[in-house]
């Protein structure tokens, strides 16, 4: 791959990054059951960059779950 595709692909890692830590670290956040601590995270709220990438994968990986055809 030449330079121009490595730049690329850098750059669109360094805006996830950025976008996991804002949503990790905004004061809404994202509220998940997969978060839920009963005693250190009873909201269930992203509270680092890793919860947020863990629910994106998971989010992107459930799929089509509703089993319709399109027409």
């Amino acid at each position: 791959m030449s330079k121009g595709v490595y730049g690329a692909l850098g750059l669109i890692l360094l805006w996830l990054s950025f976008a996991a830590f804002f949503v990790a670290f905004h004061p809404g956040g994202i509220k998940s059951e997969m978060f839920v601590d009963p005693q250190h995270n009873p909201e269930g709220l992203a509270r680092n960059p890793r919860d947020v990438l863990l629910y994106f994968v998971q989010r992107i990986t459930q799929g089509n779950q509703g089993g319709g055809t399109l027409e």
